[in-house]
């Protein structure tokens, strides 16, 4: 192996070196900002949740509307469920 090769070689081995580095370093960002944004989501989730308990408390009952517009009395609307559910 001539001293040309042999330079070739490790500029070579240094270049890839250093893409897996930089690769590293790029897959390292992303996954702290996931990791921030599944925190984020978290966070959110759990003041949702405290949300509905404190409307729940208020409320007293919690009611579940018809799924997919059945159940109750016949087919109702999710607004026709709503307005019966208001005026009991």
């Amino acid at each position: 192996m001539t001293d040309e090769e042999k330079a070739a070689t490790e500029k070579a081995e240094a270049d890839r070196k250093a893409a897996g580095k930089q690769d590293l370093e790029r897959v390292t960002t992303e996954r702290d900002t996931l990791k921030g944004q599944v925190t984020s989501v978290t966070a959110e989730r759990d003041a949702f949740k405290a949300e509905v308990d404190r409307l729940s408390k208020l409320v007293g009952k919690t009611s579940t509307p018809p799924a997919g517009g059945g159940g109750g009395k016949g087919k109702q609307t999710a607004e026709e469920w709503l307005k019966e559910q208001v005026g009991k």
